[in-house]
Formats: structure tokens, C-alpha cells, sequence
């Protein structure tokens, strides 16, 4: 048998290769530096893919800035990410406008107040709750609140743009048709029972409209948030600080405040409502007029602001609006047969003090001779 030879190459190194050695370029040394600037790509990439991910996993705070219902409004919500939901609130709140607001004519509203005393059935779901709402805080009120006051209203606009005011022989004659009684509501429709009784619910309609935006924010797994809109906000969790929300707002009267009060508010889960005394013109300026449905007057009493809280931003503005319409004992007395709600009241109490009053589920800060007052609610 052959023997075969084995070569190692210790044994046999390969002549080529050595020659080859004194000519190619060193490979360690040429590869440095692309392996160097690939790895500092590489490390650039992932700093910047972390910096994306913290941040989407970071939460911030949204505000929204617009103008819906007549009134400013300001929206903040805290989300993972910059979700902006800008658009869809202003659809909400243009549907609650076109739907409710009986001065546009197609509204559902105004076509119900040109309707006979047949059943009218509802075409919107936005409808029914504000009737129901409306009926129960005009029993509970004793019909301070009571939104057939619309002849009325309809009478004091016409005449406030003429710069008048309505006189006895022009009032009197509408108040028959004043009394929520005469409406008869159930889920799918709202009956009058005499003819030329009209509703006007534009004392309720923003805050409503608060309650529905807050639920849709909600519906987005949103759980820390705040809504004002006018003199009405809500405020659901905590802010960027993780502190209640505030809420700032002045209280002024040219008649009787010479000092404007500043207002500040912290919400932790609950809204707010104010109603404030206005002049005859002042309330021609911005058209929103609240008549004391059983006078056909504009209000006459002693309180000068009524701030409401309760759960939703509804509840609180229907009972500020009859509160305001009252002098502050009269209020006083129908506040303490009412359950669910908070309040804080600035009043006239003579010719030249005013004084306040507060519930005892809101703490009060207020140092004497002071314009800042601070208020702060309870879960």
C-alpha cells in the first residue's frame, strides 16, 4: 500500500501566501474605521429609537383652545403621546348647538316650539335628558327653574336691543304660558299641553355640553382631565402637577363690587356652574337672559353670584340659574332641602357690606379685606 503524505501547515507553509504578506494592505487597520463609524450609527439608532419610545410611553398634557356654544372654551387632557381630539369635540359641540339652541330655526328645539299639542318625537338622543333634568330641578326648586320662561325671554331681547325694558301690560300677559307642568316628557317624546308654551334651555345647554365632551374624553380611556366653557367647567383627576385642577374666574359688579374678586377653583371630580347678577344691558350684551319665572322680571335678589358643584356640569348650572334668582335667604332655604350639591354664595347683605356663604363640603379661603378667594371641593 502507498503511504499517503500529510501536510500541516506548520509543516508546509504556503510560499504564495507569505509573498502576499509584504504586498496587500494590513485588513485590521483598513476595517477600523468603518467598524468604528458603523457602531456609532448603530448607537445613534438606538438612542434615538429609546428617545421615541419614552416619550410615547411619557404622558403629557393636551389643551385644546376654540370657541363653541357663544363662549371660550378651554379643554386639557392628559394622554400617552399628542392625540388631539379637536376636531371631534368641535362636532359635538356643534351637534348640541344645532340640535338644541331654539334660536336656530331647523334646531329640534325651535321646531318643537312651532309645533302643535301633538306628541313631537325626538329625532336627536341629545333632547330628552335635557328635559328630564329640567323637570326634575324645577320640582325641586319649586319652579325657580323653569325653562318656559322663552316668551318672556323672547320679549326682553327685543326690547334690551331697543334699549327699553318690557313693561307690566307687555309681561303680564306671557306669564300664563310660564310652568314646565304644561310639558309632558317621556324617552321618545315631549308633548306641550297648551298651546304657546315655548322652552328655551340656553341656560343649560353649555354645561351639557361640558358633560358630553367629558364622556366622549372618557370613552377614550382619558382619565385625568378639565373643560371650561363660559362660567361652567369640570375637572375629572389630576393636572400635569398631579395636583387637583384650578380653575380660575372674576366675579365683578359695577353697582356693588368695586374690587373684582378672583375666584380660584380646585376641582377633584366635580363641575361647577355660576350664575351672576347682571345689569339690563349687560345681559343684552351677551344675550343670555334669566327671567324669575314667577315674577317675568329679571332677578331683584341679593346674591350677586351662586356657584353650584356637583357631579356633572348640568345639575350645577340648572340649580345656579334658579338660585340666582333669589334673594339669599329664599335660596338658603330651598339649598338645604337639595341633596347632591355644594354651594358657595356672594351676597349683598346690606347697603354696603357683602358677605359670604359656603357649604360645608367646600373649604373656603378668604382673608378679610382680601380680593382672592380660594375654594376647593371634595371628591
Amino acid at each position: 500500500m502507498a503511504e499517503t503524505e500529510i501536510y500541516t501547515t506548520e509543516a508546509e507553509p504556503s510560499t504564495k501566501t507569505a509573498d502576499l504578506s509584504h504586498t496587500r494592505p494590513d485588513t485590521q487597520q483598513v476595517n477600523e474605521p468603518r467598524i468604528g463609524l458603523i457602531l456609532f450609527l448603530l448607537l445613534l439608532l438606538l438612542c434615538s429609537i429609546a428617545i421615541l419610545l419614552n416619550r410615547r410611553g411619557k404622558s403629557q398634557i393636551i389643551t385644546l383652545e376654540g370657541q363653541r356654544l357663544g363662549k371660550e372654551y378651554k379643554i386639557q387632557y392628559k394622554v400617552i403621546g399628542n392625540t388631539n381630539y379637536q376636531d371631534e369635540i368641535d362636532s359635538l359641540l356643534n351637534e348640541v348647538e344645532q340640535t338644541l339652541d331654539s334660536y336656530i330655526e331647523d334646531s329640534e328645539v325651535a321646531r318643537f316650539n312651532h309645533y302643535t299639542c301633538e306628541p313631537f318625537y325626538y329625532n336627536s338622543p341629545l333632547f330628552y335628558p335635557l328635559l328630564a333634568k329640567s323637570k326634575a330641578v324645577y320640582a325641586k326648586t319649586q319652579g325657580a327653574f323653569d325653562p318656559t320662561v322663552a316668551p318672556l325671554v323672547d320679549l326682553w331681547k327685543k326690547k334690551l336691543k331697543k334699549g327699553i325694558e318690557p313693561n307690566y301690560f307687555e309681561i303680564q300677559p306671557l306669564r300664563e304660558y310660564v310652568g314646565l307642568d304644561y310639558i309632558v316628557v317621556n324617552e321618545d317624546r315631549v308633548k306641550r299641553l297648551k298651546e304657546g308654551v315655548k322652552i328655551d334651555l340656553s341656560s343649560i345647554i353649555p354645561s351639557y355640553g361640558i358633560d358630553l365632551v367629558s364622556n366622549f374624553l372618557q370613552s377614550k380611556d382619558i382619565k385625568d382631565l378639565c373643560i371650561e366653557l363660559g362660567n361652567e367647567a369640570l375637572g375629572i383627576g389630576l393636572d400635569g402637577n398631579k395636583k387637583p385642577w384650578q380653575v380660575i374666574r372674576t366675579i365683578t359688579d359695577d353697582q356693588t363690587i368695586s374690587n373684582p374678586f378672583s375666584v380660584h377653583i380646585k376641582l377633584s371630580h366635580k363641575a361647577f356652574s355660576i350664575a351672576k347678577k347682571h345689569t339690563p344691558w349687560e345681559m343684552e350684551q351677551n344675550m343670555r337672559i334669566v327671567i324669575d319665572p314667577q315674577t317675568g322680571y329679571l332677578p331683584t335678589g341679593n346674591i350677586l353670584a351662586a356657584f353650584v358643584f356637583a357631579d356633572d356640569c348640568i345639575t350645577a348650572s340648572a340649580y345656579a340659574t334658579a338660585f340666582i334668582t333669589k334673594n339669599f335667604t329664599t335660596a338658603l332655604e330651598m339649598l338645604t332641602k337639595i341633596e347632591g350639591i355644594e354651594a358657595f354664595f356672594i351676597y349683598k347683605k346690606n347697603a354696603e357690606e357683602i358677605a359670604f356663604y359656603h357649604t360645608q363640603g367646600l373649604k373656603i379661603e378668604h382673608q378679610e379685606g382680601s380680593q382672592e378667594i380660594n375654594i376647593q371641593t371634595s371628591p
